[in-house]
């Protein structure tokens, strides 16, 4: 059974290695499957903004990483052979990962807001945020793929500690950070 989590093991192990990548605090990954398939269950990465946001330019770099490491899960969820499916990560988008997706949604109005400050609220150039999504996208995509065999190995050390349906499997902030992390972006 443990075989049809493992697309929800990689989604965590995904928000976890990039966040590493682009120099987030990370702590440990914990995940409890409920029932038969990847969706029934729950699942969180420890991301921790272990800096200061001191002005609008760190606002602006803080926002546009964490959406990427927002991306990042749906993205790993559709891994396969070191790629990434775009159509099974919109898929995930819809489904597994529908409240991350909210929260880039949210964050990229943030982005819009501080970068075209100049432009009325009622006035929304949907053309630009859609740019500004595909780009983010994009690099999340790039982070992923480029840290594909360390999401896998991830995903399968938390399979490997889901021992019990409904009982919480962990891997502690020491157990992940064996684990090689390319910082590419």
């Amino acid at each position: 059974m443990k075989h049809q989590w493992l697309k929800f093991a990689k989604h965590e192990a995904g928000h976890h290695v990039v966040a590493r990548a682009l120099g987030f605090g990370t702590g440990e990954i914990t995940m409890i499957a409920v029932g038969q398939k990847a969706d029934e269950g729950s699942a969180t990465a420890a991301i921790i903004l272990n800096e200061q946001l001191s002005d609008v330019d760190a606002i602006v770099d803080y926002c546009e990483r964490r959406v990427l490491v927002l991306c990042a899960g749906a993205i790993a969820e559709a891994l396969s052979a070191g790629k990434s499916d775009q159509d099974k990560a919109n898929a995930a988008w819809k489904s597994t990962a529908v409240s991350d997706w909210e929260k880039c949604k949210e964050i990229l109005h943030v982005l819009y807001n501080i970068k075209l400050a100049a432009k009325p609220i009622d006035m929304l150039d949907q053309d630009y945020l859609d740019k500004l999504a595909n780009e983010l996208v994009a690099r999340a995509s790039n982070l992923v793929e480029a840290n594909a065999a360390v999401i896998e190995e991830i995903g399968a050390a938390l399979l490997e500690k889901v021992v019990l349906v409904g009982m919480p499997g962990t891997l502690a902030k020491d157990e992940l950070e064996k684990f090689i992390v390319q910082k590419v972006d």
